[in-house]
C-alpha cells in the first residue's frame, strides 16, 4: 500500500513536530519543533504522507526551496519519502535544498 499525500492540517502540527524533533538531532525543543511546523502549515508549505491512517512524513517547501523532509522512524524506504519528493518536484520548475554535511543517508537519497 502506498503513502497517500495531502496538505497538512493544523491538527497535524504535534505530529509533525514529533518526527521533526526526532529525525532533526538539532537543539530545540520538542516544543519549539511543533511551534514551527504549526508556522509552516499556517503558511501552506507543509504535505503529508500517510499510510494505515497514520503520518509516515512530510515535506515543507517554500516556493522553489524545500525547507523540511522528515519521516517517522520505522518509515524510511517505504516510499513515503519518494512521494513527498516527487509531489514537490511535480509542482516545481526547480528545488533547491540543503543538507548537513555529516546526513550522508540524505545526500544519497536526494
Amino acid at each position: 500500500m502506498s503513502a497517500r499525500l495531502r496538505p497538512a492540517r493544523p491538527r497535524d502540527a504535534a505530529a509533525l513536530g514529533g518526527i521533526l524533533w526526532q529525525g532533526a538531532a538539532a537543539p530545540y525543543s520538542r516544543a519549539e519543533c511543533i511551534a514551527f511546523c504549526r508556522v509552516m502549515i499556517a503558511r501552506g508549505w507543509v504535505r503529508v504522507a500517510r499510510r494505515r491512517g497514520r503520518i509516515q512524513g512530510f515535506i515543507a517547501r517554500d516556493g522553489d526551496e524545500v525547507c523540511a523532509l522528515y519521516l517517522a522512524p520505522g518509515a524510511c524506504g517505504q516510499g513515503a519519502g519518494k512521494a513527498l519528493l516527487d509531489a514537490a518536484k511535480a509542482g516545481a520548475s526547480r528545488l533547491t535544498l540543503r543538507t548537513f554535511a555529516a546526513n550522508t543517508g540524505a545526500q544519497r537519497f536526494y
